[in-house]
């Protein structure tokens, strides 16, 4: 555990540098990564995760065609809330990983369709918070059945979520993937769970800063 606890601090402090002035254009599949010192924590939970940031989700698209950020939220359970909620919402430390090549039309529609199935079900709580103290982000040894229905839990932890998430758009293997034992700094530093090979390096946005691109709402990276 405390090993873990080093590595992942370690990368929290190396951090990500951006070119300025460039604009995150959010797109089906890219993670987002906050901290809002304003939730309250269980000191358990303060203990199991290492440090910033402590919440994850990804952008996906919905029937309609507009874009949300599929997430877990204590008290809300698994939403689809509109980009909007990271614009002066009280989160802090936002960082964004894109995807380095879009989604297909199988993939947009696979990720839909496994979206729904979650959209509602119950935010997991502090049991499924601190698995990830305990246990790798990658499977080792054999991969089971059971361990293979990761991907359809009863309820979410924001993290294990977002990397189911990645599991439904095939871009993350559910043979390596362990969503039940990935915490919000695993998915977001890649130290242990490398997702660098489909996901760039983690950048910092400026939630401040709005501007529109190509038509459509973009932030700009700092």
């Amino acid at each position: 555990m405390w090993c873990k606890i080093l590595v992942l601090v370690a990368a929290a402090l190396c951090g990500s540098a951006a070119a300025g002035g460039e604009v995150w254009t959010p797109k089906p599949g890219d993670f987002v990564f906050s901290t809002n010192p304003k939730i309250f924590r269980p000191l358990a939970y303060r203990l199991a995760v290492a440090g910033p940031p402590t919440h994850a989700a990804m952008v996906v698209r919905r029937r309609d065609g507009s874009l949300a950020l599929l997430e877990a939220l204590a008290g809300d359970g698994v939403k689809l809330n509109d980009l909007t909620v990271l614009y002066g919402s009280g989160r802090s430390d936002v960082l964004v990983r894109r995807l380095r090549i879009a989604l297909n039309h199988i993939e947009e529609s696979r990720l839909q369709d496994w979206v729904c199935r979650q959209d509602g079900k119950p935010y997991a709580g502090l049991g499924p918070a601190m698995a990830p103290a305990v246990g790798l982000p990658i499977r080792v040894g054999p991969v089971t059945r059971r361990a293979l229905l990761d991907t359809e839990a009863p309820g979410w932890f924001c993290s294990q979520l977002a990397v189911a998430a990645g599991v439904a758009t095939g871009r993350i293997s559910r043979y390596d993937a362990n969503p039940r034992f990935t915490d919000p700094q695993d998915l977001c530093w890649g130290r242990v769970l490398d997702i660098g090979y489909a996901w760039e390096r983690p950048i910092r946005i400026d939630t401040r800063s709005r501007t529109t691109q190509h038509g459509q709402p973009g932030l700009h990276l700092r």
